[in-house]
């Protein structure tokens, strides 16, 4: 469950806190579940320009909070020189 007000993702009664950026990329890819988000989308969401290497941070970010916590069974995976997609 994603609480968007306060920027967290519950899972198994585990609370991952993070920022606002992060918080609107993961909402992002789980409304966009199964599906690659390009690039170009994110950028347009999130950073409002093309900031590729920021965007690859963001990610770095998530996937360790992510991870840490659900034992990998929620993923993102990158499609090289297109985006992410989330699944579990």
């Amino acid at each position: 469950m994603f609480d968007e007000g306060l920027w967290c993702y519950v899972i198994n009664e585990d609370i991952i806190e993070m920022g606002a950026k992060e918080g609107t990329l993961l909402l992002l890819l789980i409304e966009n579940k199964n599906r690659v988000v390009t690039y170009d989308e994110i950028s347009k969401i999130i950073y409002d320009c093309e900031c590729d290497e920021f965007i690859i941070g963001c990610i770095r970010q998530l996937r360790k909070k992510i991870y840490k916590k659900t034992q990998n069974t929620i993923k993102i995976y990158t499609k090289r020189n297109v985006g992410y997609m989330l699944k579990g």
